[in-house]
């Protein structure tokens, strides 16, 4: 689409090596984000829905409720800050193809 998922939601970004435990569901840790490749977005405050994106990717891959403001994920460093509610590839991100409308 035109317009860039930023422009919705704030967003966190995970390190590739939590990649493949965010797209299979589990929710995201501290370290995923504050380490090299991580990324902590501003202003987040504890219960804002954000987009999670991974090292390197342009869109998405899950979308989330802080349970750590930014400023406590960069203090602590430590358990999961983000509850993984939803993600690339569950039954909501999977969509099949309507049929034509005649």
């Amino acid at each position: 689409h035109q317009y860039h998922d930023s422009l919705f939601v704030k967003g966190h970004q995970v390190d590739i090596g939590g990649c493949k435990f965010v797209v299979s569901g589990a929710n995201v840790m501290c370290p995923g984000l504050t380490s090299a490749g991580g990324s902590v977005g501003d202003n987040v405050a504890v219960g804002d829905v954000v987009a999670v994106y991974i090292e390197d990717k342009a869109h998405a891959v899950s979308i989330g409720i802080a349970t750590m403001s930014s400023e406590a994920i960069r203090e602590k460093n430590k358990g999961h800050c983000i509850d993984n509610v939803h993600f690339l590839g569950d039954g909501l991100w999977i969509h099949h193809t309507l049929p034509a409308v005649a």
